[in-house]
């Protein structure tokens, strides 16, 4: 943590395909969720936040694309404090539903 920010160490993407690649598409689309989370400004928009991320953690996962898995996996540990889900397969709900 920086300044009350999260910092994560460089990941490498090679631009020179100029987001031509599927692995850049989700790659910019995690990193664009993660700054809504930080952004968000109440517990229900970091909830939408952290579905958005979630969505494009299973989306990796079934594509085979085992590096955006690993960038979300290791952001995910590194927020816990903020979050305080253990991981992006549980859910962020508050309130559990009940059933008859």
């Amino acid at each position: 943590s920086k300044n009350g920010r999260i910092a994560l160490h460089p990941f490498f993407f090679n631009d020179t395909e100029h987001m031509t690649n599927q692995r850049h598409w989700l790659a910019i689309n995690a990193a664009f969720w993660c700054c809504v989370y930080r952004e968000a400004e109440s517990k229900e928009a970091q909830i939408e936040a952290l579905a958005g991320i979630r969505a494009i953690f299973y989306t990796a996962g079934a594509l085979g694309v085992g590096e955006i898995k690993a960038l979300i996996q290791e952001w995910w540990r590194t927020t816990y404090e903020l979050h305080l889900i253990p991981a992006p397969n549980y859910s962020a709900i508050t309130t559990q539903p009940a059933f008859h």
